[in-house]
């Protein structure tokens, strides 16, 4: 029983049985090639990142209660809609209110957003649709 544990630990302690230095060079060699490829297609661009558009809105503060939005550009995006409030307050704003009465946000018209929960210090997130699908536009603390 237990002599031939000590014989099977004894022989793995003597054992010769290892990775050859060949193989460590080839699979050396072969990390190398590989990260090599990596690097020499991100840097000829043949591997692109692509980051989502998203449009340029800044935010003022007209008072303590009340806030304007301003859309300076798209972005890369064709359209913005349906734009929502979702903090500190729930609002769905409607565009046809603003600028041209379409259903669309288009650059240089402004959102005003009067409400108590506006105040200094508070976290303001607007969702709006992009090119129709929903994404978080502006998150910020006004």
């Amino acid at each position: 029983g237990w002599r031939w544990w000590i014989i099977s630990l004894r022989s793995l302690k003597n054992s010769d049985e290892a990775v050859s230095p060949v193989i460590g060079e080839i699979v050396l060699v072969l990390v190398v090639v590989v990260l090599a490829a990596v690097i020499s297609a991100i840097l000829l661009g043949l591997v692109k990142f692509e980051s989502s558009p998203i449009p340029a809105i800044t935010v003022h503060r007209e008072n303590s209660t009340s806030i304007s939005l301003v859309l300076h550009n798209y972005g890369d995006v064709g359209s913005v809609q349906n734009v929502r409030i979702t903090s500190p307050v729930s609002i769905n704003v409607d565009l046809e209110d603003i600028g041209d009465k379409d259903d669309e946000w288009d650059v240089g018209e402004i959102i005003t957003l009067k409400d108590p929960s506006l105040k200094p210090g508070a976290k303001l997130v607007v969702v709006a649709s992009v090119d129709g699908v929903d994404k978080v536009v502006l998150d910020t603390t006004i």
